[in-house]
């Protein structure tokens, strides 16, 4: 009888020439994995335009992934794992993929978390609750050097109005200002806002503050953060302008081009045996540069006479 109940249902969605009805077709390529091409470019772990690498593929979980940020041209990410797939397109949902696994490589990104906002608390998700106009909730001071771009993310709960984020300086005066981007359904929905803050000095010192400036009802926030990514290439102790210039596949291998203080430098990454070795290869000859890896037991590469350099990961 179970079987024969399935058969039906399955039945009645063919039309008449024995195929599938277009809804079920279109139902299938929903629920079926993404397609995972071997490098492509996402918004990813809330940051715009990043190059996700696919290097190795194994079966189940066991891939291994590297995230090139073309802000700083340099990997902040190498994990082994997988990809969760996020976003309108896979789930109907505001989040963005990100990857899920043990990282191997990974460069420092956060600069303020949940539990650097509002008074001392042992809760490890603390939620903030405005009910008057004008309450707010302010983070702990804050010291930058050498940081690329810059973000605020956090998620808000309450349909009407809108918080309002003042990032201010040493002295407390307002650098940046904005109000979230309230598109909330529903009193009791939760909605995820994240914005890149204006570039900020190579040394600098702030605050981030959340209010309320106006209130028609009780607003709740949660998950307040600010991350980034950390400037990559030095001379000396200077840090110098880079441009991302695109990527090619050839083969299994992709490789990275872009310049640092116009000097053009191409990046590979290969899996040898138990190694992720990352190749950064000079395409002209110039002044020597460093690449901050801000890893405490990998040494900072130089790239200078030699024009190449490495990095190796073991798995």
């Amino acid at each position: 009888m179970v079987m024969n109940k399935h058969y039906h249902s399955v039945s009645a969605c063919i039309n008449g020439e024995g195929r599938y009805s277009a809804g079920v077709i279109g139902l299938i390529a929903l629920l079926a994995p993404p397609q995972e091409p071997a490098a492509f470019r996402a918004v990813f772990e809330d940051r715009p335009r990043q190059l996700i690498v696919r290097l190795l593929n194994e079966p189940g979980d066991g891939g291994i992934y590297a995230v090139f940020s073309p802000d700083v041209c340099a990997v902040r990410r190498v994990w082994h794992g997988r990809i969760n797939y996020r976003g309108k397109v896979y789930d109907f949902s505001q989040e963005n993929s990100f990857g899920e696994g043990r990282s191997l490589y990974e460069v420092p990104s956060q600069v303020l978390g949940p539990t650097d906002f509002g008074q001392p608390s042992s809760a490890v998700d603390p939620v903030w609750r405005f009910t008057q106009v004008g309450h707010a909730v302010e983070s702990r001071p804050f010291n930058l050097e050498n940081w690329g771009p810059l973000y605020f993310a956090f998620e808000e709960r309450g349909d009407t109005d809108s918080v309002a984020i003042e990032l201010s300086d040493a002295r407390r005066q307002p650098v940046y200002q904005y109000l979230s981007s309230n598109t909330i359904s529903g009193p009791n929905v939760w909605q995820w806002n994240y914005k890149q803050m204006p570039a900020l000095p190579g040394r600098f010192q702030g605050q981030i503050r959340i209010s309320a400036p106006t209130l028609k009802a009780p607003k709740d926030v949660r998950r307040a953060r600010l991350f980034g990514d950390r400037l990559a290439w030095f001379r000396g102790e200077t840090p110098v302008p880079v441009q991302f210039r695109g990527y090619h596949r050839d083969g299994d291998k992709t490789t990275i081009r872009f310049t640092a203080d116009a000097r053009p430098i191409e990046l590979t990454m290969t899996m040898e045996g138990s190694l992720l070795i990352m190749r950064y290869r000079a395409t002209a000859a110039g002044p020597a540069m460093t690449l901050r890896t801000y890893q405490p037991n990998l040494p900072d590469p130089t790239l200078g006479e030699a024009a190449e350099a490495t990095v190796e990961v073991r798995r």
